[in-house]
């Protein structure tokens, strides 16, 4: 006898396609796809128990994968003469009414709600052509004052829908009485090569209209005696057979297909107030310039929100978007709120540089090397998560920087610097002027802190009532923060070059600005390092030495007005202090006076003074002053050598 029924066993050992390899995995496919719920087409079901010990289920082969059964025939386990009609799954009658239209959902209410009427008025003793006839008589009635629903039948049609419900339980009833019409008109074939050229030319980047291609096709078809359908049909046949995802992807790409997928709702109540932030570059849609004539530009700005309250922390603006701009912003935010836990960035070259993020192990930009500096956000303890660039659904920042476009960049004030958020979107007046930096920034500040405060977010903890404000100041007045130190908060200050002091005092000088403390006098001459903020050059800098060690915080020197009596003042008496300081400090430097020295010093012997050997004569040649000579100066032998001297014709005795 063939064998029909396999066990999740039998089949684990045979390693049929198409099936895990376990036996749990198997039965774990067959619970996720209700194979013991399922009947075969002649009212068997496709489950049985199984028989002998061990008990457990056994699978008709009928509910196996396609790839499974063929496989299995392969394999000489399934006799193939036995498969001449194939059994499949019979799907239930509840199964056809759940995937019907609603128009044959409404047709078996109705039946429905005739045939009981019928059924109580046969219970109370009419007979069922009276009851019949009685309801459809009070339904036209209905029917022709316009209430009631508007569907016709006969008394035939109620003997009908009888037979349909006969033998089975009222719980049957709905889905037996929906009408089973399909249609009665045979579907023509389309000859394969055109669907074939269909798909080929229509599902492609260029997405050319169905018309184009349609129209390119019945050349072909003709050529070739193919039966060309209506374009009409043959575009209702294939967008029928090739899924609308699919055409998505193949003719507007990978982006488009990912926005059919819903995005994901995240919870950011699970937060307090600075535990979570992220940040993002912004480039704002409005010409600035740095000073009169000069060349206009569109500055960039980076901004720092919390994701708990939305509310914006910290930002900074400049003409470019590097890591010096984003270590000023997050510095700001150090200073003025404290350090947070948590921190959203996308993986762009500002924030993935090895000054902000190094030594970040999911860091994915650059190479991660063992002996890379440590950014300011690793150092500090920051938590960093990396979101996919110019991806805005996962970063909240991307939502408000659409407000600000509307509130900040169409501002009265840049009426003609706007230069609009497309190239096609210019305005009228595009290039007519642009705003010096200093205003722009103005405005944008007090734009964004009204963009903290505005009541009525409707967001999850603002509720429709608060204001970003109001629901970050309420946490963050209750939830554990940590401070910055200064020595933490200078390490987000810029870094500057080497600066070579005054050889005298020590100051140094900055755009034209000048620092000193009493501490660099000491290294008077030498070359500092600067941490400062370029837009607070008027404040202090932090100095130090050339090995990287702290030495002072410097206070900017102010150039004051030449009349400027108090500022004179001013000055002559800090270099006052000054003097008397180190005065004072010089007088702890020496212990004993300086007799005290020359007394501890040893006397000094006179030395004994040699006498010369050699004695030079008096010529008179450079003067008549004699030399006294020698008593054992030899006369004799230094009249010879003169006389030889005079002989020789460059000596100087001939002339």
């Amino acid at each position: 006898m063939a064998k029909l029924y396999f066990t999740p066993a039998e089949l684990s050992k045979l390693s049929v396609k198409g099936l895990p390899g376990s036996v749990q995995r198997i039965n774990s496919l067959a619970a996720r796809e209700g194979w013991r719920k399922k009947t075969l087409a002649g009212g068997a079901k496709a489950a049985r128990r199984r028989s002998g010990r061990g008990g457990g289920f056994e699978y008709h082969y009928s509910i196996l994968p396609a790839v499974t059964v063929s496989d299995l025939i392969e394999k000489s386990v399934l006799n193939s003469s036995i498969i001449k009609a194939p059994l499949v799954p019979k799907t239930t009658t509840w199964q056809t009414y759940e995937a019907a239209s609603q128009y044959k959902k409404d047709m078996a209410k109705f039946r429905l709600g005739v045939l009981t009427a019928v059924k109580d008025l046969q219970r109370s003793g009419m007979g069922k052509t009276a009851s019949i006839e009685f309801i459809r008589t009070q339904h036209l009635a209905r029917w022709r004052g316009g209430q009631g629903d508007h569907h016709k039948f006969s008394r035939a049609s109620v003997f009908n829908w009888l037979k349909m419900v006969q033998g089975k339980r009222s719980s049957q009833w709905l889905p037996a009485l929906m009408p089973r019409q399909t249609g009665g008109r045979q579907v023509s074939e389309i000859a394969r090569e055109i669907i074939d050229l269909v798909r080929a030319d229509y599902l492609r980047p260029e997405k050319p209209s169905f018309m184009a291609v349609y129209e390119r096709i019945v050349p072909a078809a003709k050529a070739n005696g193919w039966e060309m359908p209506s374009a009409r049909t043959l575009q209702r046949r294939f967008l029928k057979g090739v899924p609308h995802p699919v055409q998505v992807l193949m003719r507007d790409g990978i982006d488009a297909l990912e926005n059919m997928f819903p995005p994901q709702t995240r919870d950011r109540t699970e937060f307090h107030a600075l535990e979570a932030i992220n940040a993002d570059g912004h480039i704002w849609d409005v010409f600035v310039h740095d000073e009169k004539g000069g060349k206009p530009y569109r500055p960039v700005m980076c901004a720092i929100q919390d994701l708990y309250s939305n509310k914006f922390l910290g930002w900074r603006i400049g003409k470019t978007l590097g890591a010096d701009i984003v270590r000023l912003s997050f510095g700001d935010v150090f200073r003025n709120y404290g350090i947070p836990k948590l921190c959203w960035l996308d993986n762009g070259r500002e924030f993935a540089s090895k000054m902000v993020t190094g030594g970040t192990a999911t860091r994915f930009r650059f190479k991660v090397k063992e002996e890379e500096p440590t950014g300011f956000l690793t150092a500090l303890g920051v938590e960093v998560h990396w979101t996919r660039p110019y991806r805005g659904q996962s970063k909240p920042i991307e939502r408000a920087f659409r407000d600000f476009c509307d509130h900040i960049a169409k501002h009265p004030k840049f009426a003609g610097a706007y230069t609009g958020n497309k190239v096609t979107n210019k305005p009228s007046n595009y290039g007519s002027k642009s705003v010096h930096i200093d205003v722009f920034k103005a405005v944008v500040k007090a734009g964004i802190e009204a963009h903290n405060a505005r009541e009525g977010r409707r967001t999850a903890v603002c509720q429709g009532r608060l204001s970003f404000d109001q629901v970050f100041n309420a946490s963050y007045a209750v939830s554990p923060i940590i401070r910055a130190t200064d020595e933490q908060l200078r390490q987000c200050l810029l870094a500057g070059e080497f600066r070579k002091s005054a050889k005298h005092s020590g100051s140094i000088k900055i755009l034209g600005n000048t620092y000193w403390s009493e501490e660099m006098a000491q290294y008077a001459g030498d070359k500092f390092v600067v941490r400062f903020d370029p837009e607070n050059l008027h404040g202090s800098v932090f100095v130090y030495l050339q090995n990287g060690s702290f030495l002072c915080e410097a206070e900017c020197w102010h150039a004051e007005g030449f009349a400027d009596m108090k500022a004179g003042r001013d000055h002559a008496n800090k270099k006052k202090a000054f003097m008397k300081a180190q005065k004072e400090l010089s007088k702890t430097q020496v212990a004993i006076s300086v007799e005290d020295v020359a007394a501890f010093l040893p006397d000094i012997e006179p030395e004994d003074i040699p006498e010369p050997s050699v004695i030079r004569p008096a010529f008179g040649m450079n003067g008549n002053a004699a030399l006294k000579a020698s008593p054992d100066f030899d006369f004799e032998a230094m009249e010879k050598n003169v006389q030889f001297l005079k002989h020789q014709p460059e000596s100087p005795f001939n002339e």
